[in-house]
């Protein structure tokens, strides 16, 4: 299945001043469940991880 990102670039150029991350390197995306019908992933936000949260997802305990 063929996923399709999209994001306002005025709102990338904010996340990357706060928060030093382009929505063109956010890559990865965990799916808790996949919908059929979802072909299009509207990014709004992006931020490196914090230790602790990288902790979680190395060791599994992803809400």
């Amino acid at each position: 299945m063929h996923y399709n990102f999209d994001w306002d670039p005025a709102k990338e150029r904010r996340n990357i001043r706060k928060h030093k991350v382009a929505f063109r390197r956010v890559v990865i995306h965990t799916f808790e469940q996949v919908d059929e019908d979802l072909r299009e992933i509207r990014i709004i936000s992006a931020r490196k991880a914090t230790s602790a949260e990288a902790n979680q997802y190395r060791e599994g305990n992803i809400l």
